[in-house]
């Protein structure tokens, strides 16, 4: 009778557990992955460039770590840090809003970060700015360097109300731009809550802040808007631009562009559209409010444009995925990826590219071969185009070198050894950020008649028609 009693209490308690809703429930996991670039150091040309050039590597910038930056968005996040593939745990932390922690991850090292919340996480490293966050610089780089790139935000995709990151600007303070989707009011704070910029964005539209380099920022919105921190003194270097409806794969884009002065003659600089499907695009300069390209593409091929315009918004009728690609000998780590079921022509750049599965059994399709990944698992992508699918979310990260085959450069500027890193540095998204979906309805992307500006002309053309006939008058009665 007591044996009857004991199991058929042990019994409710079990079922307890199916019926009775749980007092809190299990954490989400969010996932990052990265790899750190082998070869971060600085080459130096004690030559004449044209002439007789003769490269060496300073010593002083030779590293053998990059940082990893986790920014907290919330408070009380658990973060944790392994090592790939041995899914070794390296580092073990809880960090609260606006705190960071920094890791030092060696070379050439595979990693994964696993966060309780979206996190800010931030793979940076080279002599130009690894001395952060102290405030010595390297003797050759006194005013850091600046690195552009979009920041996530605390909702873990490019889109969002809220935003946390690093203002990676050149000393003393850098511009950071805010693309508006919907009408917006931002107010931005610092690391100690003080307001430090309050404004107004409309939608299609974007506003320049200037901010102190290398300090944490929060920026809060009423609307939706996208944040990318710019680098004003070279041209942005390769970017991978976020969709303005979430992932990467879009109809609607929006970021700096390339102003005439910044382009240089005979070489690949170039924005770079692909499709899977013939598309249209229509690209509209955000600044000056002009159409400056209305196209029609065909599917799977290497579209370079050359867009004159100190910001852009582009539309297509069809996804397809945006990315610009720099100066030849220029270095860059870029992130994006893919959701399940999407395929794009992705243009991987002189360097290494990864694409890393977070997903048991992860169907991994390039041009037609498939490929399967476990968890933490990931594959080396070939240079150059290619259409690249999978079933799973994946995450790719792009390591691009110098391209020392360019013809342009081949016998002036050609290394004797791999071009490295003086600096570098990227916010990567979490796997969720990237399968993030945003229900949020755009605005159409047109340029509007610079009614503004022609009215300020004919108000100057007036004045100085009134201007001369006065003084012609004045004449005349003399």
């Amino acid at each position: 009778m007591e044996l009857k009693v004991l199991l058929c209490f042990v019994f409710l308690i079990i079922l307890s557990f199916y019926i009775i809703e749980p007092l809190s429930t299990p954490e989400k996991e969010y996932i990052y992955y990265g790899y750190v670039p082998r070869n971060i150091y600085y080459y130096y040309n004690i030559g004449n460039i044209f002439v007789n050039p003769k490269w060496i590597i300073e010593n002083t910038t030779i590293r053998d770590y990059a940082l990893l930056v986790v920014i907290g968005n919330y408070e009380d996040t658990s973060v944790k840090v392994l090592k790939l593939p041995e899914k070794e745990v390296i580092d073990k932390y809880t960090v609260g809003k606006m705190e960071y922690r920094i890791t030092k991850l060696p070379n050439a090292t595979f990693f994964k970060v696993i966060t309780s919340r979206p996190a800010t996480v931030l793979l940076m490293g080279g002599a130009a700015i690894d001395t952060w966050p102290s405030n010595k610089t390297h003797k050759l780089w006194p005013r850091r360097r600046a690195i552009s790139m979009f920041t996530t935000s605390t909702n873990g995709g490019y889109i969002g109300k809220e935003f946390i990151f690093l203002a990676t600007t050149e000393l003393p303070v850098g511009r950071v731009d805010i693309y508006a989707l919907e009408d917006s009011k931002v107010t931005i704070y610092d690391r100690q809550n003080r307001i430090v910029k309050k404004l107004e964005v409309k939608a299609n539209e974007f506003k320049s802040v200037f901010l102190k380099s290398y300090e944490i920022y929060r920026v809060v919105s009423t609307g939706n808007i996208i944040v990318q921190v710019i680098d004003e003194n070279r041209e942005p270097d390769t970017l991978i631009y976020p969709s303005a409806t979430g992932g990467f794969i879009g109809t609607r884009f929006y970021g700096i562009g390339v102003v005439p002065e910044e382009w240089l003659p005979l070489e690949e600089m170039a924005f770079i559209v692909t499709g899977i499907e013939n598309f249209k695009l229509t690209v509209v300069d955000l600044k000056y409010k002009t159409t400056i390209l209305e196209k029609e593409f065909k599917a799977g091929r290497l579209n370079k444009l050359k867009l004159e315009s100190y910001c852009i918004g582009v539309e297509s009728d069809k996804p397809i995925l945006l990315m610009y690609v720099g100066f030849a000998l220029s270095k860059k780590v870029v992130f994006l990826g893919l959701r399940g079921g999407e395929e794009a022509y992705i243009y991987v750049p002189e360097g290494e590219a990864y694409i890393f599965s977070a997903y048991e059994d992860t169907i991994v399709t390039v041009d037609g071969v498939q490929h399967y990944l476990g968890r933490d698992s990931y594959m080396l992508l070939p240079r150059g185009l290619h259409r690249i699918g999978a079933d799973k979310t994946v995450l790719i990260e792009m390591v691009k070198y110098g391209n020392l085959r360019t013809s342009v450069f081949r016998k002036i500027w050609e290394f004797p050894y791999t071009a490295g890193f003086e600096a570098f540095g990227m916010i990567i998204p979490p796997i969720q950020g990237i399968e993030k979906s945003y229900d949020i309805t755009l605005k159409p992307l047109r340029a509007e008649f610079p009614w503004k500006y022609i009215l300020i002309l004919a108000i100057v053309i007036v004045a100085i028609a009134v201007f001369i006939i006065i003084k012609r008058t004045r004449k005349q009665v003399k």
